[in-house]
């Protein structure tokens, strides 16, 4: 078949239907089932979208990023179709077939600037495959990784046009280049590390004799100006946007001294990773196992001889084909030295980038491989057809996977109750927002990677500052406020005692929800003041805990239990015996800024008093001092407590 003056052979035209078939299939399974596996990371990314829909902005101030600042992100392709519907559903269908085709698009480029477009559509289709969990997490269904891999492919087809320039137009290109270096930089360092520093190495390695005919000196030119436009970005980011916008700078990574074992712990680290990005699993030897690790060590295989054969026939390959090699073996020869001499945190998901990088490996070695076409364009295919076959059996073992079934109950039941704010902890916050269509706004309070993580939680006011908005750090719910734990979080939280009696609008063997009318009764009930539990000897001089109570001595002191209270007005009640004989004081903070407490009633066994607050005051003393001149003088105090009496 020809179209136009370019022959289409039966190959080509079988390939583009295995394109369009995964191409469609994963944007329908996107429409149909994205909803049934959401995770928190994933709705942040849209609800990002959505505050950068309503700033028409590119950045928030009113946002915690993660590890990076935001800047090339799926979050503006979420915020222009936030722009045309208020579907939260229908912008993440949307945005995900526009990441899409931006994907192919750069693939597409790059496969014709590096001269294999016969290869284009059966190599491209496995872009849209979920060949393994990480792959189907964060790249096809969260997007997270998807401009890591579209800026890398994009740097490296701006590079092979460079090449192919020469006077005004190649330096036209040059300054677009170091300029979107600088753009990308912006974000943060991880495509520094990823693409530009690998870049560089590799042009370094082509300008060697060993390689000839490879254009090295230019390319040497292209990425030092590309990775000194990316050093400048970076620059940028950590001296300027760090101090605009709240994200983590990763300022606390350091070098670290050489250690086998760690560089050994990497190695491994990639060689299993490689296998898990692929779907590398365990199990019974016929059964699903089998056909995910055949293709796992496949791909591998396939990376390997490709490498090898690129290095081998230096002589006989393409300049491209050598290029895109060198390129790849540095990407992973300086994450391996990375890793291994930083203290940076390490995932195994950080390979996607890497492993995407076989795809146009295996399609320049069909294409240029010293076989028989029939046989290395089999080989190819039968291996992608492979993995497109794990990628069915993949949709098919998840079609019926509904783990977020209950929390979109749950927003249902929220909404319908007439609830728009409230507290969760962070796995499930975001989710929460994104199934009530925008609806619920949730306070985000610790990161919930455990159940017992809330215990961590002495302050609903003090929010994971970690994907949510800056403006929870300083305001709280307005209106009917819900409190949603986990089965085990509600049997670890530090408020037990106080919940025994709220109002519980849900409660399943895996939720339990309470509400409260608003902000104010929330803290009415999860901040009632304190009772002082003696007999630890804490914060206590000249004096100790005998029993459950405590005994001052002349000149003994009585300080603690450095609590936080809301705005409200407050009893202090002190029983005990010959309190006559002391003098009692509140303050609070870390400058011990006194508190006026009226006097209500005073005796020997007895001492009451109140105080008023009309803000929030952190690490509250009471001050309790024997202050009798007499050296036998004692004073047991049995019982210290400070109550909301009513709150402002």
């Amino acid at each position: 078949m020809k179209i136009g003056k370019q022959k289409i052979s039966l190959f080509q035209i079988i390939s583009y239907l295995l394109l369009i078939v995964c191409l469609l299939g994963t944007i329908n399974y996107v429409r149909l089932k994205k909803n049934n596996t959401l995770s928190s990371d994933e709705s942040s990314e849209v609800l990002l979208g959505s505050i950068l829909a309503e700033e028409n902005s590119i950045l928030s101030r009113n946002w915690h990023y993660s590890t990076e600042l935001r800047v090339l992100s799926p979050n503006i392709i979420y915020s222009f179709f936030f722009h045309f519907t208020d579907s939260w559903h229908l912008v993440r269908v949307l945005s995900s077939a526009c990441m899409y085709i931006i994907l192919l698009a750069v693939y597409w480029a790059l496969s014709r600037v590096c001269h294999f477009s016969k290869f284009f559509p059966l190599t491209a289709a496995v872009f849209f495959i979920p060949f393994s969990n990480d792959y189907y997490q964060f790249t096809l269904m969260g997007g997270q990784y998807f401009p890591v891999i579209v800026i890398t492919l994009f740097t490296l087809v701006i590079a092979e046009f460079y090449l192919e320039l020469t006077g005004w137009k190649a330096k036209a290109l040059l300054l677009f280049s170091f300029l979107f270096a600088i753009i990308v930089g912006l974000g943060g360092q991880r495509q520094l590390f990823f693409t530009y520093i690998p870049l560089f190495a590799a042009s370094a390695i082509m300008l060697l004799p060993y390689f000839k005919k490879t254009r090295g000196e230019k390319w040497f030119v292209f990425s030092a100006v590309s990775l000194a436009g990316s050093i400048i970005g970076w620059m940028i980011n950590i001296k300027i946007l760090a101090e605009i916008y709240s994200f983590d700078t990763w300022s606390s990574v350091s070098y670290i001294e050489f250690s086998s074992e760690r560089f050994t712990s990497i190695v491994d680290g990639i060689i299993t990773s490689f296998g898990r990005t692929f779907g590398y699993t365990t199990g019974k030897l016929f059964s699903d196992s089998l056909l995910n690790n055949v293709v796992c060590a496949s791909w591998i295989l396939m990376t390997i001889i490709s490498v090898w054969y690129a290095f081998r026939s230096r002589q006989k390959i393409s300049p491209e084909y050598a290029r895109i090699t060198a390129f790849t073996a540095s990407s992973y020869i300086f994450f391996v030295v990375f890793y291994s001499l930083s203290s940076m945190y390490y995932n195994p998901r950080y390979n996607i980038s890497l492993v995407c990088l076989s795809f146009p490996l295996a399609a320049l070695f069909a294409g240029q491989v010293n076989w028989k076409k029939a046989v290395s364009t089999g080989f190819l295919a039968g291996l992608v057809l492979l993995t497109a076959l794990r990628g069915l059996n993949y949709y098919v073992s998840k079609w019926n996977y509904d783990p977020d079934a209950e929390l979109r109950r749950i927003a249902k039941v929220l909404v319908s109750e007439g609830y728009e704010n409230g507290y969760a902890t962070f796995w499930f916050a975001n989710i929460l927002t994104e199934f009530s269509n925008g609806t619920l706004d949730v306070w985000n309070i610790i990161d919930g990677t455990h159940d017992i993580g809330v215990t961590l939680v002495t302050d609903i006011d003090q929010t994971f500052k970690w994907l949510q908005k800056v403006s929870h750090d300083t305001t709280h719910p307005v209106g009917k406020t819900f409190l949603l734990f986990t089965a085990g979080e509600d049997n670890n939280n530090n408020w037990r005692e106080q919940l025994k009696d709220a109002k519980v609008i849900y409660n399943s063997d895996h939720y339990k929800i309470y509400g409260f009318e608003n902000y104010d009764h929330l803290i009415d009930t999860l901040y009632p003041g304190y009772d002082f539990v003696f007999g630890e000897n804490q914060w206590v001089e000249n004096g100790e805990d005998i029993g459950d109570h405590r005994v001052l001595y002349e000149g003994g002191v009585s300080r603690g239990p450095y609590q936080t209270l809301w705005p409200g007005k407050y009893e202090i009640v002190i029983e005990g015996n010959n309190l006559s004989e002391t003098e009692v004081r509140c303050a609070y903070g870390e400058e011990s800024r006194s508190i006026y407490i009226a006097p209500l009633e005073q005796n020997d066994e007895l001492l009451k008093y109140e105080f008023e607050l009309t803000e929030k005051v952190y690490d509250n003393e009471l001050w309790i001092k024997n202050v009798s001149e007499s050296p036998d003088s004692k004073v047991a105090i049995n019982s210290v407590s400070i109550k909301r009496v009513v709150s402002q």
